[in-house]
């Protein structure tokens, strides 16, 4: 085999080297966009599951609660936050509730309280 045909192989073969990990680039790219989205979509579901437990928490105790035990002890038996998504209840009393609920794997963060209107994503 001659010179020229040995580097035309080479460059040949560099060029679909390169084709392919831009292939499996893109699909890595808009494969991550899709757990985003899905972890997303978690977390506002739980947090809005948390809203209708603190909210009948409240109807009962008078007060809102940090400890998400305490829905369960108390006859929520239906809210369990979503496998992934660590959920924190960070303040909580007789006038208002606010909660974080987050995703380690996407490094997403949602907060919801009693005093907003929708899910705040970053």
């Amino acid at each position: 085999m001659n010179t020229a045909v040995r580097r035309a192989l080479q460059i040949v073969a560099t060029l679909v080297l390169v084709a392919v990990a831009t292939v499996i680039s893109v699909a890595y790219w808009f494969g991550r966009g899709d757990i985003r989205g899905a972890a997303r979509a978690s977390m506002k579901v739980d947090l809005r599951s948390l809203a209708v437990a603190e909210s009948a928490y409240f109807r009962r105790a008078g007060t809102y609660t940090t400890a998400l035990g305490a829905l369960e002890a108390n006859g929520f038996r239906g809210f369990a936050p979503s496998e992934r998504i660590q959920l924190v209840v960070e303040r909580a009393d007789s006038t208002a509730w606010q909660a974080r609920a987050s995703d380690p794997h996407t490094s997403q963060t949602c907060i919801f309280g009693s005093a907003a209107t929708a899910v705040v994503c970053r």
